[in-house]
C-alpha cells in the first residue's frame, strides 16, 4: 500500500490585475466581460499577469523540502496561496 503525498498540488496558477486597488464595481466588471465577448480574443488582457502558473508538485509524507528561485519567480506568492492568505 502506498502512502498518500503530504501536499499535492496539481496545475495552481495566480492571477493578477496590474494597478488594481480594491474591487470594482459590478457595472465595471460586466461592461469589461462584454467588451471580451465582443472582441473575441483568446489572449490574456495586458492588464493582467500570472504571478504563478501550472505549478504541479507533490510531497511525500515525512519528507522536507524547500522552494528556491530567483527574485521574482513566485515563491511567496506559492506559499501565500497553498496557506490560502491570497
Amino acid at each position: 500500500m502506498t502512502e498518500l503525498p503530504a501536499v499535492e498540488v496539481r496545475g495552481l496558477s495566480k492571477r493578477y490585475r496590474r494597478g488594481a486597488i480594491g474591487v470594482r464595481s459590478l457595472r465595471e466588471e460586466v461592461e469589461q466581460l462584454v467588451a471580451r465577448l465582443r472582441s473575441r480574443e483568446a489572449k490574456a488582457s495586458l492588464n493582467e499577469f500570472f504571478a504563478i502558473r501550472n505549478i504541479t508538485f507533490s510531497v511525500p509524507t515525512g519528507t522536507v523540502c524547500g522552494i528556491i528561485g530567483r527574485n521574482g519567480s513566485g515563491k511567496t506568492t506559492l506559499l501565500k496561496v497553498l496557506t490560502s492568505i491570497t
